[in-house]
């Protein structure tokens, strides 16, 4: 049922959402952020046939891969399910449509994501670094926010 609703309770902001997001985010000294991504891993039983391609090494069992984003007040504004358990973060990034489509983001938008994203090429997604988590702090959020 969930699913079915999916397209009307997850919806990406609009352009002037946005900017009231990246208007926010700059009293927090980050001009430009407008939400924060991750990966999060549904456990599976473990499959008759197929086992190597759900297997994750991470968590050490059978799972799908799925990306969720959020926007910086906590709201879910993205969400793409079932990738393979053994599919990193990045992978999952590369092929989502908020990567290589300009209509998700304007001039100087992004989401910040965990170290898991380093090596990303793209404009509109910065990795967490060691340097950039001691300036700003933990940025588990879409962890730490309990979407499980």
């Amino acid at each position: 049922v969930v699913l079915d609703k999916l397209d009307y309770l997850v919806q990406w902001p609009s352009k002037e959402e946005r900017r009231v997001l990246s208007d926010l985010s700059a009293l927090s000294g980050l001009p430009g952020l407008i939400g924060y991504i991750d990966g999060t891993r549904l456990r599976l039983r473990r499959p008759t046939f197929g086992q190597h391609i759900v297997y994750s090494g991470k968590i050490k069992g059978h799972c799908t891969n799925n990306q969720i984003i959020c926007d910086i007040l906590g709201r879910i504004i993205d969400c793409s399910v079932n990738f393979n358990g053994s599919a990193h973060d990045k992978v999952l990034w590369d092929v989502s449509p908020q990567r290589s489509e300009t209509c998700y983001f304007s001039n100087g938008e992004y989401l910040l994501g965990d170290p898991g994203f380093i090596g990303t090429d793209s404009d509109h997604l910065k990795a967490m670094t060691k340097e950039r988590q001691d300036r700003y702090g933990n940025t588990n959020y879409v962890s730490s926010v309990g979407v499980r």
